[in-house]
């Protein structure tokens, strides 16, 4: 099993992102690319981090459904740094309670 915790980083303080670090022995996007496409399944990092987006973006609608607490477009959530974060935290907060 993998470890991906998700950390965010600015290049400066306008633009902030989040990616897979190595905090935590995470992997790269680069290296989720190059480990799925020599398994077969051809990828670049671009595709990897978009298959991660896509599927922060349902967690964010699901939530956001169920709550009841937010008028904004779950893709749009997904993306901001913040939110990937706070997801990246329960995460790695469910990793280590299960250690």
């Amino acid at each position: 099993m993998y470890n991906i915790f998700i950390t965010v980083e600015a290049n400066n303080l306008a633009t902030k992102y989040a990616t897979v670090g190595n905090d935590f022995d995470g992997m790269s996007f680069r290296i989720i690319a190059r480990k799925m496409t020599k398994n077969g399944q051809a990828m670049n990092h671009a595709t990897a981090r978009n298959i991660l987006h896509s599927a922060l973006a349902k967690i964010a609608g699901s939530i956001m459904a169920d709550a009841s607490i937010c008028d904004q477009d779950p893709n749009a959530l997904a993306l901001t740094a913040s939110f990937q974060s706070a997801i990246g935290s329960i995460v790695q907060d469910l990793c280590i309670a299960k250690e």
